[in-house]
């Protein structure tokens, strides 16, 4: 106390020697005792009057360093806060907002809170409420969210003090809107119309679907299948989980038993629509798929598929096609051996005079054995399904500059497990708040990997860090303790990205 005032013995006068401070000292009580011939003992009260010398403050604390032209340096302090909150938040949903600090006195505490910036359509307001003399502020959802239409907002929220005129302190809450699964698929089309020929080969693919859905992972992993239609019959294959159809009418007009008769179409999960059996001509069948997606519970829409076969007769076909790959149909992996036969042709006895040609794939090669009507397909340069997972093939049948027939076939590539994960950058740096808890503290990495299904899904681990963890499917970064002075003003770590695949690809980060 004696550092800050001064008494003057003889006077008695009290003199300010040193600012004060009211955080520190409000209140001085002064003894005085007649040094000379005096009566009597007083007590001197000095009170402290408060002014509003402080800003608000915010516990997130964080340091930004801003690297200006000709090499001059700026550092910002600002306040930072995350937030999660799930599109599907209901309006009245209330979230803690950190508490503001303001060292000042009562007078000049903190009396109300407001959103300055970023609130789009006013999504978002501010409601308060006092906690044993203290205010503390809410973040309440006041609007309808949709992450489709806006994943993320940075809201700057100000605590506003009692002072004339106020003083005010800023915290930036970013706050990242969480998928729910609130789209359903939808097809390109509503309705699909396709014709095939009823010398179309077994196993050839008649259609590829495609639905999109707007949510994210999950939520928007759109799959396929087949629904029950009229007095056609569908049931699901255990071997390769596609659906198959069968028809009562091939039954009835081909004199074969319901029971033992082939399925004519197959959807796999991926949206394939391939023919499983000869086709009638002349017959029309409609056919509804469903895309339905990965939530829970999933999402489905429908559309119509209209396949009509073309032809009056149930000739021999002019070209029958036996695949010889594993599948039995007109697909293949992408590390197929150059030489390897695929596929067997042969013309009917009517075209035997006829010249086979292929467009569409400049990988196969078409090659006439020892009998003039016998053609093998040879694989006869690479494929790369990244590049390119489908082919449109087309042999054509000639009677000399005549074009006899042309045979259309769909040839789908299937992936093998030959792309390592990919990182955007060599190196991540990531900025990490000291002052913030260890479970507020959230990045998220992310590799990509070009293959397909598991050969593509990319899993991650941690390798030389006991203080950060990481999520192995989403990617996200957690700290597993709260950081201290003594690591240091960097850490340094490394992740791994592998793949599903069999034997897993995996690099570092």
């Amino acid at each position: 106390m004696l550092k800050l005032i001064n008494i003057d013995d003889k006077s008695g006068e009290i003199t300010l020697i040193s600012r004060l401070d009211y955080e520190k000292h409000k209140k001085f009580e002064i003894l005085a005792v007649p040094i000379e011939a005096g009566e009597g003992i007083e007590v001197v009260t000095i009170e402290v009057e408060d002014v509003n010398n402080h800003s608000p403050t915010f516990p997130k604390e964080k340091i930004e360093v801003f690297l200006l032209k000709f090499g001059q340096m700026r550092t910002i302090m600002s306040f930072q806060f995350q937030l999660n909150i799930s599109e599907f938040a209901r309006i009245g949903t209330a979230y803690p907002l950190p508490q503001a600090d303001d060292r000042d006195g009562k007078n000049f505490t903190i009396k109300r809170y407001r959103i300055v910036q970023g609130n789009v359509n006013n999504v978002f307001k501010i409601s308060t409420r006092t906690v044993h003399g203290a205010l503390y502020a809410d973040l309440v959802v006041n609007g309808q969210l949709d992450r489709e239409y806006r994943d993320k907002y940075e809201l700057i929220v100000e605590a506003i003090d009692g002072g004339k005129p106020p003083k005010v302190g800023r915290l930036y809450v970013h706050v990242f809107i969480l998928d729910a699964n609130d789209n359903a698929p939808i097809f390109t089309q509503p309705r699909y119309g396709i014709s095939v020929s009823a010398n179309l080969t077994v196993g050839s693919q008649i259609l590829h679907l495609k639905a999109t859905d707007g949510d994210i992972e999950e939520n928007g992993r759109v799959r396929y299948r087949l629904r029950k239609v009229g007095n056609s019959t569908y049931f699901l294959s255990n071997c390769d989980s596609e659906v198959h159809t069968r028809s009562r009418l091939w039954a009835y007009q081909t004199q074969t038993r319901f029971e033992d008769m082939p399925p004519l179409f197959s959807l796999s999960p991926n949206g394939v629509l391939s023919s499983t059996a000869r086709l009638l001509p002349g017959t029309v069948h409609d056919l509804i798929v469903v895309a339905y997606d990965g939530g829970v519970p999933p999402l489905e829409t429908t559309a119509i598929v209209t396949v009509t076969v073309l032809g009056t007769s149930l000739t021999a076909p002019a070209v029958d096609i036996i695949w010889l790959t594993d599948s039995g149909t007109a697909h293949f992996l992408e590390n197929i051996t150059l030489g390897t036969i695929v596929a067997r042709l042969s013309l009917n006895e009517e075209q035997k005079d006829c010249v086979v040609t292929l467009s569409g794939c400049p990988s196969l090669c078409l090659r006439q054995s020892q009998s003039s009507s016998v053609y093998l397909l040879l694989v006869c340069g690479t494929f790369d399904r990244e590049s390119s997972s489908e082919y449109h093939l087309k042999f054509s049948l000639k009677r000399g500059t005549e074009l006899v027939l042309d045979h259309p076939v769909i040839l789908s590539i299937g992936d093998i497990n030959d792309n390592t994960p990919v990182w955007p950058q060599a190196y991540a740096h990531i900025t990490l708040n000291r002052s913030t808890s260890a479970a507020d503290q959230t990045t998220v990495l992310v590799a990509t990997d070009a293959d397909q299904g598991l050969n593509g899904r990319v899993r991650y681990s941690v390798l030389d860090s006991d203080i950060i963890a990481i999520d192995p499917n989403t990617g996200r970064l957690n700290l597993l303790k709260e950081l201290d002075c003594s690591l240091g003003a960097e850490l340094r770590f490394r992740v791994r990205a592998a793949d599903g695949g069999m034997p897993s690809l995996s690099t570092g980060q």
